[in-house]
């Protein structure tokens, strides 16, 4: 079978085939100029381009294609995928040569610079369209990280220019995509530039909504929703505005007028010249009190929100900035700049009907399941100012662990029927907080120990897990009594209470604290000759 480099130069070969077989057509060559922006000189057919012959690397192409329809060997196959690299470096070289061999009269050649743009030129749209051809997402999403840039170039009869869309493929941002996304879609709008381009980023933005199948659309931004954003007038928004994204997650008929989902715009620089050019992010509902909204049988989707959704709420983001948060964009009641409160979007995937989403199996027949699985993102605002939070909810857990293929400890230490622990548990993160923990778990498990000393017995160890306000508690406690002379004792649960809290502390990212477990029930006898109490 052919390795990777010998597959890169089969694509490679089949990319200069199209370019071959267009040269040596009769117009091939003031065809192949014009897709590359270019006009031939007057009265010209050709600059050199019929020189191109790569007729060798074409019948190589067609061999092994042919070879492979014929269900040839992979001993075979690789041989001609050899000579495929062989002849493919052959190739460019060839092509290096008649680029450096083109001639024309007077200056075109330098007006042009043809003979340092034609191979780049050529390379960027042969790899686009290809990479087009196989997959619209991958270059909808080169194009987004700005390694695929797309421009409209108008004629220019001075430098023989006709009117084209300029394809370039830049190399370097390929390499950056993998070691640095953020910094390169940075990089490719101007973020935190005066160059800030956050019309492009929109524009392609909803080209790759589009493509993943969400009904998307591109209106101009209302002046109003601006001016109420910047505080000022922004006259400028009647002849010049910006585009807005909006992406409809749910939507219903128009009898119901539902609509929920997200829109996106830029934000205007506070003066021209400025850096701080950034964006403006819209969750919404409109036409319904719900915010909860299936997508699919087992696929919900969850808007959760302590300002009205359809008051119009607008999340800003500005370079060096923290991000800020402002309501009551639409209606007549004023903006309010200061909210406080928190927005989340969640996914939850439930379990088809006498089903579980199985989490974890154990030994012994144990597992870990749960009804449904949520994962929502959202944002925290405290008087405007926002923090990046994050949930994960499990509902309807059940946890089984049973004795039968635990180890011998476990064995001895958990009761004969196993331990089945019903709960519903959340996680929750976010910037200003941490971690908290949220819903009804508790794990319990009491273990017989049957110890005496000294007129003192225990009987019972237990171990129990619940969430607390601030993460976890952990109680270790035992039950027992003692007795001394006349007088006996009884206590059920008495022991200490470790919290745990997921946040900076004693353990480095987790505080923990411990407290007294008063018992849960006493009892007292007092037997003294002929009064027992």
């Amino acid at each position: 079978m052919a390795d990777t480099l010998q597959r890169l130069a089969y694509e490679g070969a089949q990319l200069l085939k199209l370019v071959g077989a267009l040269a040596a057509v009769d117009g091939g060559p003031r065809e192949l100029l014009a897709a590359l922006g270019w006009a031939l000189p007057p009265g010209a057919t050709d600059v050199g381009l019929t020189a191109i012959d790569l007729s060798t690397l074409i019948a190589k192409v067609e061999s092994l294609e042919a070879a492979i329809d014929s269900g040839a060997d992979d001993v075979e196959l690789a041989g001609q995928f050899v000579d495929i690299v062989i002849e493919l470096e052959s190739a460019v070289t060839h092509i290096r040569a008649a680029i450096d061999g083109l001639s024309a009269a007077g200056d075109y050649l330098d007006k042009t610079r043809m003979k340092s743009e034609l191979l780049p030129r050529l390379s960027s749209l042969l790899i686009t369209t290809r990479i087009g051809g196989a997959s619209p997402l991958a270059l909808l999403l080169l194009q987004m990280f700005g390694v695929v840039t797309v421009k409209r170039m108008d004629a220019d009869p001075s430098i023989f220019q006709v009117a084209h869309m300029r394809v370039s493929f830049d190399w370097s941002a390929l390499g950056k995509l993998f070691r640095d996304p953020l910094g390169l879609i940075e990089a490719r709008y101007g973020w935190g530039t005066a160059a800030f381009d956050g019309r492009t980023f929109i524009v392609n933005l909803g080209a790759l909504a589009e493509i993943f199948g969400e009904p998307a659309r591109v209106r101009p931004l209302p002046r109003r929703v601006e001016e109420r954003l910047a505080g000022r007038f922004v006259p400028e928004a009647d002849t010049d505005p910006v585009p807005q994204l909006i992406v409809s997650l749910v939507r219903g008929d128009a009898a119901s007028g539902l609509d929920a989902g997200l829109s996106l715009f830029p934000l205007r620089a506070s003066a021209p010249g400025a850096t701080d050019g950034g964006l403006g992010l819209h969750p919404f509902v409109y036409g319904s009190a719900d915010l909860q909204f299936p997508l699919s049988d087992q696929i919900t989707l969850e808007f959760e929100s302590s300002a009205a959704l359809d008051s119009g709420v607008v999340l800003q983001f500005r370079p060096g900035l923290s991000p800020t948060i402002k309501g009551g964009l639409v209606g007549n009641s004023g903006v309010i700049d200061g909210i406080t409160g928190n927005a989340l979007v969640r996914v939850t995937n439930k379990a088809a009907d006498g089903r579980h989403h199985r989490l974890l199996s154990l030994p012994g027949g144990g597992f870990v399941e749960a009804d449904a699985i949520g994962l929502g993102v959202g944002v925290e605002a405290s008087g405007g100012s926002l923090t990046p939070s994050f949930v994960a909810k499990i509902a309807g857990g059940h946890a089984s662990l049973s004795g039968d293929g635990a180890d011998s400890f476990l064995g001895s230490v958990m009761p004969s029927s196993g331990l089945d622990v019903k709960f519903d548990l959340g996680l929750r993160w976010s910037g200003a907080r941490g971690f908290s923990i949220e819903g009804s778990v508790s794990a319990a498990v009491d273990i017989p120990v049957h110890l005496s000393f000294a007129g003192f017995r225990i009987d019972d160890l237990h171990i129990g897990l619940a969430p607390s306000d601030a993460g976890l508690a952990l109680e270790i406690s035992t039950a027992g009594g003692f007795a001394l002379g006349p007088v006996k004792a009884a206590f059920d649960r008495l022991g200490a209470i470790a919290n745990l809290a997921f946040h900076d502390g004693n353990l480095g990212p987790v505080d923990v604290g411990f407290s007294f477990k008063p018992p849960s029930g006493i009892g007292l006898s007092i037997d003294a000759g002929g009064v027992t109490g």
